[in-house]
């Protein structure tokens, strides 16, 4: 199985969130992905109200490490991995992928699927707090002034997370705990979607294959990464397709001294963005087309 799929629960939930959402996975026979689900303390319906009796809850931020390391012991066989969080769990996999993308670290998580996520908070949570004996973490940052919350949407921009990480944001229609604006966060530019008829529980619970929130997951599996295919628009220019058919290309063994593997290395991390466009400028005749060909060939994209 080339797909990893990590489930991450929200508030107050854990394995049990999910419902059917597994069994759907495995008796769909295009889905060729193996499941793993994080699970961690948190209490019902996000009140704390022992001290002694109840388990210590995480921070978000605490969380995101846990998460991590999930991720570094993914079988380096898999090629693609996707997170799918509902409500808290898609903060906690945002965490994360913020996280890696600041300390420099090359991501494993190509993809993210973010059901009722409260991207700019939730007002409940300051509601819920008020019944809380005992401060909950997951409660005070998950309020919408947090600074959790700011400082999250902040740095995910200044970093352009989303420039590495396919997101999908999924709206649950009738969600009494998480506004639509919340939902949409600031992917609603980028993609997200409604689901009509469930709440902010159901929306993570479908019933059969042909259920939206179900339908959106599939999606967002079986979609594949794209190098664009642009035009030529200079006389003589060629696109992907054309240089495949020039007899020049091949005609040669291609080989790379210590400098060309460095370009040729960086040419395929970018391949890797959702959205990058690269300009490789030189003298000609120094094989930049080459360069460029083999790169393209060698990445794990797909070209239209």
């Amino acid at each position: 199985m080339n797909t990893q799929v990590i489930f991450v629960h929200g508030l107050g939930g854990g394995k049990l969130t999910w419902e059917g959402f597994p069994q759907l996975i495995k008796e769909d026979p295009s889905l060729n992905i193996s499941v793993e689900f994080m699970e961690y303390p948190t209490p019902p319906l996000g009140v704390k109200w022992s001290y002694f009796f109840q388990a210590y809850f995480q921070s978000i931020e605490d969380l995101a490490k846990s998460l991590r390391t999930i991720v570094e012991n993914v079988n380096d066989q898999v090629q693609d991995i996707v997170l799918i969080g509902h409500s808290m769990g898609g903060l906690v996999g945002r965490k994360y992928l913020l996280e890696e993308k600041m300390a420099g670290r090359k991501l494993r998580v190509s993809k993210a699927l973010l059901y009722a996520v409260p991207n700019r908070g939730a007002k409940i949570a300051l509601l819920a707090r008020f019944f809380c004996i005992y401060k909950n973490p997951h409660l005070w940052q998950l309020r919408e002034d947090s600074e959790f919350i700011r400082q999250l949407n902040d740095d995910w921009r200044r970093f352009r997370v989303n420039d590495e990480v396919d997101v999908t944001a999924v709206v649950a229609g009738n969600d009494k705990l998480v506004s639509i604006e919340s939902a949409e966060g600031h992917f609603i530019n980028l993609r997200s979607c409604q689901v009509t008829g469930v709440d902010h529980l159901s929306i993570v619970k479908p019933k059969t294959v042909k259920d939206l929130s179900f339908i959106l997951f599939k999606d967002t599996i079986l979609k594949k990464k794209y190098l664009p295919k642009l035009s030529a628009s200079l006389p003589g220019g060629y696109d992907f397709f054309s240089w495949k058919k020039d007899p020049k290309l091949s005609r040669f063994e291609f080989h790379l001294d210590d400098k060309r593997q460095r370009v040729f290395n960086a040419l395929k991390n970018e391949f890797e963005l959702i959205r990058s466009t690269v300009r490789i400028k030189g003298l000609s005749g120094l094989g930049k087309t080459r360069l460029i060909y083999e790169a393209v060939l060698s990445s794990n994209q797909d070209v239209k």
